[in-house]
């Protein structure tokens, strides 16, 4: 027997020995394992597009909360009410919790509703059941927080000390850093800055006219101009005379046309009269 087919038959007997007494489990309990699995995943996928726009508004809506309570809770640290800073903090505990709901909620399960329209007792039940399925399956994974960094920062206010800290740094840092945008100037554009800076000091601007007095400067110039041109330039009005073209002599041997008498209709309405008659 070859080794390499001892080999696999030796690793064969080992994968087969499950549980006491070398029990091997059935193929078909596998062939079910995977079609469990394959179920699962469906469901996640049809559960992720059908409560998609849901778990969005509600997140959104938590989030809100989130930011005012926080605010709310900044206030009530700077004026010294701590029961009231105390009140805040539990309801900030609870918006954190609402928020781990939502991120957390298992694919598979159709999505409970934080905020349904109408709330009935079995799903109050089944929304605490969910939550401890969340807490579970993050304490098996080692999750420290279910919210990320941004918020849990963000969770823990911050004292006005800290604030005007904050402030400060963010003010040296705004310095240097005009500091170091600032072109460096040369010598020939320095010297050139300042000369007329001088000319600047030693002639005085005049005060700028305005827009109307300016129009009214031109339109004045512009008389100026048209009275000053000569009469040639200027441009003269000619009267347009009718002009009678000469009457032409007749040539020879050809007679004026003679003037064709009209013809009134009732006499050719008679005419046509009498030749039916004469036809007749």
């Amino acid at each position: 027997m070859p080794r390499d087919f001892r080999a696999w038959r030796e690793h064969r007997k080992e994968k087969s020995a499950e549980g006491v007494g070398n029990w091997r489990a059935p193929k078909k309990w596998a062939r079910a394992e995977k079609a469990e699995d394959w179920r699962k995943k469906e469901l996640e996928r049809l559960n992720c597009t059908k409560y998609h726009y849901l778990k969005f508004v509600e997140r959104q809506k938590v989030e809100r909360r989130m930011k005012t309570c926080k605010k709310q809770l900044s206030v009530a640290l700077e004026k010294g009410q701590e029961e009231e800073a105390e009140t805040l903090r539990r309801t900030l505990r609870q918006h954190l919790a609402d928020h781990e709901y939502i991120r957390h909620y298992p694919k598979h399960l159709p999505y409970n509703a934080l905020f349904p329209a109408t709330d009935s007792e079995a799903s109050q039940k089944r929304r605490e059941e969910i939550r401890k399925m969340i807490r579970e399956q993050l304490e098996k994974e080692g999750v420290p927080s279910a919210l990320p960094d941004v918020l849990a920062d963000e969770a823990t206010p911050a004292t006005p000390k800290a604030k005007s800290s904050d402030q400060g740094a963010k003010k040296v840092a705004t310095s240097t850093e005009l500091v170091e945008e600032k072109p460096k100037k040369g010598k020939k554009r320095k010297n050139a800055d300042v000369q007329q800076v001088k000319v600047e000091e030693a002639e005085p601007s005049a005060p700028k006219a305005s827009k109307k007095r300016k129009s009214a400067q031109e339109d004045e110039g512009l008389k100026g101009q048209t009275a000053e041109l000569p009469p040639t330039v200027k441009k003269s009005k000619v009267p347009k005379k009718k002009v009678k073209l000469p009457e032409l002599p007749a040539a020879e041997g050809l007679q004026p046309k003679e003037e064709i008498p009209s013809v009134s209709k009732k006499s050719k309405a008679t005419k046509k009269k009498g030749r039916v008659l004469k036809e007749e």
